[in-house]
């Protein structure tokens, strides 16, 4: 989405709803990236490997080492 038209959107929704409306929208965008960021970082203990399953694909083919990945 076009950033002009996305500020544009969050302008009209901030003064369309109520006292709060924005700021709470705000709240609810942070913690909806931070979950998401959360739910995406996995560690490969040392010493292990570790495939991927994907509920949309089934296994992936790539065979990740020990460390932090996301």
């Amino acid at each position: 989405m076009d950033p002009k038209k996305a500020a544009d959107l969050a302008g009209r929704l901030r003064k369309a709803g109520p006292k709060g409306f924005g700021a709470g929208l705000g709240i609810f965008a942070l913690a909806g990236g931070i979950y998401g960021l959360t739910q995406s970082v996995y560690t490969v203990e040392g010493g292990h490997r570790a495939i991927i399953f994907s509920r949309l694909s089934g296994i992936k083919p790539d065979i990740y080492v020990e460390g932090l990945h996301f």
